[in-house]
């Protein structure tokens, strides 16, 4: 052996200042205290999101919720009713009052009183039901307005079961 004087050198060995596996799966250090940049904003954010989801909101409701009341202008609802708008009115037929109301192309006829010279079994029956009509957009018949049975094939629900029942009696 040349030169040697029988001792092996050691080489230094570094070891990983973390272990390896769970390096791998920890967070990333996206600022010195580990926090990400967004962290201390997060409040802002909240709101700002919120306020922009609170306006979109009033804008939606404001453009296309909201209920034209006509009063008792038939002419008035049926304009609209044909753009399929949303749109009320009160009518008197005979001796019963409607409720009349549109959204989209479906129309809403509720009884909401009777005369008193009705007979009470009749009013106990017929005040608070309601039947809701489907008309296409342009073709909203005016029956629906001035007649309480007018278009009746086309609507469904309690009033028209009470309409048909008194009918056939």
């Amino acid at each position: 052996m040349h030169g040697s004087s029988g001792s092996v050198a050691s080489v230094p060995v570094s070891q990983p200042s973390k272990p390896v596996v769970s390096s791998a799966f920890s967070r990333p250090s996206w600022t010195p205290s580990g926090e990400s940049p967004f962290h201390k904003y997060r409040f802002v954010i909240l709101i700002l999101a919120l306020g922009a989801l609170g306006v979109f909101g009033v804008l939606f409701t404001t453009d296309f919720l909201t209920q034209t009341d006509c009063g008792s202008d038939a002419q008035c609802f049926t304009q609209l009713a044909n753009n399929c708008a949303p749109a009320k009115m009160t009518t008197h037929i005979s001796t019963v009052t409607l409720a009349l109301s549109t959204k989209g192309c479906t129309l809403t006829k509720q009884v909401e009183s009777l005369a008193s010279e009705e007979p009470e079994p009749i009013r106990q029956f017929l005040v608070g039901k309601a039947m809701q009509c489907a008309f296409i957009q342009g073709g909203f018949d005016r029956d629906y307005v001035t007649t309480i049975t007018g278009n009746l094939g086309t609507c469904s629900g309690d009033l028209r079961n009470a309409i048909e029942a008194i009918l056939a009696a």
